[in-house]
C-alpha cells in the first residue's frame, strides 16, 4: 500500500520536506499513525491531515459516535472526549456524515449493532451527495467496508406479502417506497400515480430504536387509493407508497384497522455489520476516481474544506482524511474530483465523502494529553458542532513507563558558567498513553564531562559537547548540549536610539555561537561601557543621558566578545528642513493650490527662504478639501522623536493643519498640528504634533497638509512654513519669537495676547519688545481687546486717510472716546509714541478703571495732569513703581510694557 510506505518513510524523518511538500508525521498509538502535510494542487496551497488505522492490531477499533439524544450537536473533539474512559481511549476522530440544520437529525442512515438511529433519506438526482445509497462501516468480521448498500424489506398486510424497494426516497416507476418520520418532509410528496397505506401505532417505532430483522407491527390508519398521493407521514408509524395501477390493484382490498407487519434489513455483506454510516458520494472505487455524483454539478465543483474516510483493499486499514479550505494563502480547499485524486494518490481503494465545509474537523491525541485536540484549521475559525463522528479507539490498558519527555527551559548552547533549567513534560507507556508523573522517580545526569546537575539545573563548566540524560524508571531521554568559552557574536538592542537629557534607556543583549544559535546568558557578567562621556551606563545596561548633546557607542563585552550600539543624546530639537531647497511638491483634493519658495520680501522666519502655500478651497467640487505639501521622497527622521514642530505664518483661515508619517513597518499615521479649525491666527506661530506611541521607529515624514471639512470655510489663503524640526522628549519649549526667549520678563503676557489674537509679531520672526509703541498700534490693541465695532465710522483726521492700514481701529477707539486726536482734533499722529502717562489715561478710559491710593510715585505730584489715572492703575494692581518709587510718566511705553499692562487689565 502507498499509505504504509509513506508512513514508514515519514516516521523516519518525523518532520521534513519531500518534493516541495512539508510533512510532519508521528505515531499516535501502536496501530495509529498521524500525518500533516502541506502541498499544492491545481496551483493552490493545501493542507491535509491523515490518520492511518491498522485494524489488525488487537487494541485498535474504529467506532461510530452517535449523539444522545439524536438531535444534539457536539464539536468533534468534545464528542471524542465524552467517549474516552479507561481502556477506551479515543486517540483520533473526524466529523461524520451530513445532518439537517433545522431538525439536527443525521441526513442519512445511521446504524449500530443492528439498531437503527435513523434511516435518513436517499437523495434524487445525480447532483446530490447521496443519490446512490453508500456507506462506511465495520462488518461483522471486523473488517472495514465502503460501498453501496441495499435494503431487504418485506411486509405483509391483509394476507398479501410485498417487497419494499427502498426507504425515504422519491418514488419511481413501479417502486414500493417506505416513508418514515426521518424523511425530509412531513408527507410523501408523491404524485397521484399510486396508492399509499398509512400505518400508525408502530411497535417498535421508526426510526430510532428499530433493530434490523425485528418484526415491526402496526395498524392501517388510512388508505389513500390510486389517484391520490402525498399522504402525511405519522410520527408513530410509516407510509408504504405503491406506484402504478397494476401494483396498487394488488392491495386495493386493504382496509383501515387491519394489522400490518414489516421486516427491515440490509442485504449482502452489510448484514449484521457492527455499524454503518451512510454518506456520499463515493469518491474512489477499486483504486480509481469513480464518483457517484455529476462532477460538473455545483456541489462537485465548489472548492471547499473536505473530509473523507478511505479503506485499503484488505479492509484491514482505514484512513481518516481532511483537507482544509477557504483560507487564502494557507489552504484553499479542493473540488470533489481533486479530493478523489488526492485520495487515490494516497493509496485509497475505496473512499467515501463525509460532511465538509465548516464541519471539516480532525482531532488527534497529542503526546502527554488524555484527550484529543483539533489538528486541522476549521474554516469558521473554531470547531463546528456536528451530529456524528468516526473515532479510532485504543482499548489497551495502561502499561509501563516507556517514553520520558523533558525540555530545556532555555537554549541548548551555553557559555561556560551559564546554567539552564530542565522541566519534565510527560511520561508515556508503550501504548503512548499518558501516565501520572511521580517526581520522586525522575533523575538527571550529564554525559560528556561538560558540567553538572544541581537538582533540575544544568551548570556549564567546561567547553565541549555532551548530553543531559533524564531517567524515569525504564524510560530514558537524552538532550544534546554544547558548552563554549565565548560567544562568536554579541548584539546590543536597541541598535540606534536617541535620548533626551536625563532620559533612561535600557539596553539588552543577545549572544550567538558560530552557527548562529542563541546562547543562554544566565549567570554571565556583562561589562558595559560608553565610548564618549555623554551619560552613564550601569552594570545591567541602564543608560541615563547627560545634559549635553553628543553621540556615543554603547559597548557590551561578554568574555572578550564585544557588541555595540549607538546612543544619541539630544537636549535641543533637530532641524529637519528649513525649506531652503525645492524638495517639496503640491497635491490637492477638490481644490487648487500652488507652492513656491520665497525670500526676504515675504514672511521669513529662519534662513533665507520659506515654503509658501497658496490654496483656493472655493474651487473644486464639494466635500473635504485639502492642499498637500508633499516631500519628493519621505524625510528621514533620526532617533525616536516625541513631536514634530514647524513654524507657520497663519492667515486666520480656521482650517486644520495635519501631517502624515511612515514608520519602520511602512504603516502610515496621521498627526495633527492643530485641532480642526485651529489654524486661526495671523503671523508666525510654532505648532507641534505628537508622534503616536504605537509607531515603530525610525519614522519618516511624508507630507504636511491643510484640510477643510466645513463648507462655510471654503476660502482662499496663503500659508508660510519654516524650520521643520523634531523634538525629543517632552521638556522642550520653543521661544515665542527670536527676541522673546523663554525667560523673557514679559513672555507669559505676550503669549496670552498672541493666543487671544490681540497682538502679533513681525514677518521676520521678531517681536521687537523694546520698540516704542505707536499710537496706531495702541489703537489696534484696544479695539481688538474691547471688540469695538469698526464699521460705518468716518474720521476727519488729516493724517489718517481711509486707505490707512489701521483706519477702522483708529476710528473705533476715537468714537468710543478712548483716544483723542491732537491739534484740536485735526490729526491723530498714528506714528507718534505714547508716554506712560498717556497710556495710563487711555487704559483708565478704555476699561473704566477707578480707585485711589496714597501717593506712591515721587515723580507724579497731585497736580500732574494724569495723577488720578496713574494712581487708578496702581490701585488696581496694574502697575508697580520703578526703583526709587518712580513711575516715569514722560517715558515712552514699549511694546512689551503695553502688552503687560493690557494683560493685567484683561485679567481683572
Amino acid at each position: 500500500m502507498k499509505f504504509r510506505t509513506m508512513f514508514i518513510f515519514l516516521l523516519a524523518c518525523m518532520g521534513c520536506l519531500v518534493g516541495g511538500m512539508s510533512i510532519q508525521a508521528r505515531v499516535v498509538t501502536p496501530g495509529v499513525e498521524y500525518t500533516k502535510e502541506s502541498f499544492q494542487m491545481s496551483q493552490k496551497p493545501q493542507v491535509g491531515n491523515l490518520l492511518e488505522i491498522d485494524l489488525s492490531n488487537p487494541h485498535i477499533q474504529v467506532e461510530l459516535g452517535i449523539p444522545q439524544p439524536l438531535t444534539s450537536l457536539t464539536p468533534t473533539s468534545r464528542f471524542a472526549k465524552n467517549n474516552t474512559y479507561d481502556e477506551h481511549h479515543v486517540v483520533g476522530a473526524i466529523n461524520g456524515s451530513f445532518y439537517h440544520l433545522q431538525s439536527r437529525l443525521p441526513a442519512y442512515l445511521v446504524l449500530k449493532n443492528n439498531r437503527v438511529s435513523t434511516f435518513g433519506v436517499i437523495s434524487t438526482g445525480n447532483d446530490e451527495y447521496m443519490s446512490v445509497p453508500s456507506a462506511f462501516g465495520i462488518l461483522q468480521d471486523g473488517t472495514a467496508k465502503i460501498g453501496t448498500f441495499q435494503y431487504d424489506i418485506s411486509f405483509e398486510v391483509g394476507g398479501k406479502k410485498g417487497t419494499v424497494t427502498s426507504i425515504n426516497k422519491q418514488r419511481m416507476n413501479k417502486e414500493i417506497i417506505l416513508y418514515t418520520p426521518s424523511y425530509s418532509y412531513s408527507s410523501t410528496r408523491t404524485n397521484s400515480y399510486g396508492m399509499e397505506i398509512v400505518v400508525k401505532q408502530a411497535t417498535p417505532q421508526l426510526d430510532e430504536g428499530v433493530h434490523l430483522g425485528q418484526p415491526i407491527r402496526g395498524v392501517v390508519a388510512e388508505v389513500y387509493p390510486y389517484g391520490t398521493g402525498n399522504a402525511p407521514i405519522p410520527q408513530d408509524g410509516f407510509v408504504i407508497s405503491i406506484h402504478s395501477g397494476e401494483l396498487a390493484a394488488q392491495y386495493s382490498h386493504i382496509e383501515p384497522g387491519e394489522e400490518i407487519e414489516l421486516m427491515i434489513n440490509v442485504s449482502g455483506e452489510w448484514k449484521n455489520a457492527q455499524f454503518m454510516l451512510a454518506s456520499g458520494p463515493l469518491l474512489v472505487q477499486e483504486g480509481k476516481v469513480k464518483m457517484t455524483i455529476d462532477e460538473t454539478s455545483s456541489r462537485a465543483r465548489q472548492r471547499n474544506p473536505r473530509t473523507a474516510v478511505a479503506v485499503d483493499q484488505s479492509g484491514q486499514r482505514v484512513f481518516f482524511v481532511t483537507v482544509d479550505g477557504r483560507q487564502q494563502g494557507y489552504s484553499e480547499g479542493l473540488t470533489l474530483k481533486e479530493f478523489a485524486q488526492y485520495l487515490v494518490e494516497k493509496g485509497a481503494y475505496y473512499a467515501l465523502n463525509l460532511d465538509g465545509g465548516g464541519s471539516t474537523t480532525m482531532a488527534v491525541r497529542q503526546y502527554g494529553d488524555k484527550y484529543t485536540s483539533v489538528v486541522n484549521s476549521p474554516s469558521d475559525g473554531s470547531e463546528r458542532a456536528v451530529s456524528t463522528i468516526l473515532q479510532v479507539v485504543s482499548t489497551s490498558p495502561f502499561g509501563q513507563p516507556t517514553y520520558f519527555e523533558f525540555r530545556l527551559q532555555g537554549h541548548s548552547t551555553l557559555l561556560v558558567g551559564s546554567s539552564v533549567d530542565v522541566a519534565e513534560q510527560f511520561v508515556l507507556d508503550e501504548f503512548y498513553h499518558p501516565l501520572t508523573i511521580n517526581k520522586q522517580l525522575i533523575r538527571y545526569e550529564v554525559e560528556g564531562n561538560i558540567g553538572r546537575m544541581e537538582g533540575n539545573t544544568f551548570v556549564a563548566e567546561r567547553s565541549g559537547t555532551g548530553f543531559i540524560v533524564g531517567y524515569y524508571e525504564g524510560a530514558v531521554k537524552k538532550i544534546p548540549v554544547k558548552v563554549i568559552d565565548a560567544p562568536a557574536r554579541v548584539e546590543v538592542t536597541p541598535s540606534n536610539i536617541t535620548a533626551t537629557a536625563g532620559e533612561s534607556v535600557s539596553f539588552t543583549i543577545q549572544a550567538f555561537d558560530a552557527d548562529g544559535k542563541l546562547l543562554d546568558l544566565r549567570n554571565q557578567q556583562v561589562l558595559w561601557s560608553l565610548s564618549q562621556p555623554i551619560g552613564t551606563i550601569s552594570n545591567n545596561g541602564l543608560f541615563i543621558a547627560g545634559t549635553t548633546n553628543g553621540t556615543a557607542e554603547v559597548i557590551a563585552n561578554i568574555r572578550g566578545t564585544v557588541g555595540k550600539s549607538t546612543i544619541n543624546v539630544r537636549t535641543k530639537p533637530l532641524i529637519l528642513d528649513s525649506f531652503e531647497k525645492g524638495d517639496w511638491n503640491v497635491e490637492t483634493v477638490r481644490s487648487v493650490a500652488t507652492i513656491s519658495f520665497t525670500g526676504y520680501d515675504q514672511p521669513l522666519f529662519h534662513g533665507s527662504k520659506t515654503l509658501k502655500l497658496q490654496y483656493n478651497f472655493q474651487k473644486g467640487e464639494e466635500g473635504t478639501k485639502a492642499a498637500y505639501v508633499v516631500r519628493t521622497s519621505p524625510l528621514a527622521i533620526p532617533g525616536n522623536p516625541s513631536y514634530l514642530g514647524v513654524w507657520v505664518y497663519g492667515d486666520q483661515g480656521k482650517h486644520w493643519l495635519r501631517g502624515t508619517i511612515i514608520d519602520q513597518s511602512g504603516k502610515e499615521y496621521t498627526v495633527s498640528f492643530t485641532k480642526e479649525g485651529g489654524l486661526d491666527w495671523t503671523g508666525w506661530r510654532y505648532i507641534k504634533a505628537q508622534i503616536p506611541s504605537e509607531v515603530t521607529y525610525p519614522i519618516q515624514l511624508k507630507q504636511l497638509y491643510v484640510v477643510e471639512t466645513n463648507k462655510d470655510r471654503y476660502n482662499t489663503g496663503t500659508l508660510y512654513f519654516d524650520q521643520l524640526q523634531a523634538e525629543y522628549g517632552t521638556s522642550h519649549e520653543e521661544p515665542l519669537f527670536h527676541d522673546i526667549p523663554n525667560d523673557f520678563w514679559a513672555k507669559n503676557e505676550i503669549q496670552y495676547l498672541l493666543e487671544h489674537h490681540l497682538i502679533q509679531g513681525f514677518s521676520n520672526g521678531y517681536f521687537k519688545p523694546n520698540n516704542k509703541l505707536t499710537r496706531a498700534h495702541a489703537a489696534v490693541l484696544l479695539a481688538r481687546a474691547l471688540n469695538l465695532p469698526k464699521e460705518g465710522i468716518t474720521l476727519s483726521y488729516q493724517d489718517v486717510p481711509a486707505s490707512h492700514l489701521y483706519y477702522a481701529e483708529i476710528a473705533a477707539v476715537t468714537k468710543a472716546g478712548i483716544m483723542n486726536g491732537k491739534q484740536n482734533g485735526r490729526i491723530f499722529d498714528p506714528d507718534g509714541t505714547l508716554t506712560r502717562a498717556q497710556m495710563a489715561a487711555i487704559l483708565v478710559r478704555a476699561f473704566s478703571l477707578k480707585g485711589d491710593t496714597k501717593q506712591p510715585f515721587k515723580d507724579v505730584p497731585s497736580s500732574y495732569w494724569a495723577y488720578k489715572e496713574i494712581h487708578a492703575l496702581y490701585a488696581n494692581h496694574i502697575t508697580v513703581p520703578y526703583e526709587g518709587h518712580l513711575f516715569r510718566p514722560n517715558h515712552p511705553v514699549t511694546r512689551a510694557q503695553f502688552s503687560t499692562f493690557l494683560y493685567r487689565v484683561l485679567q481683572k
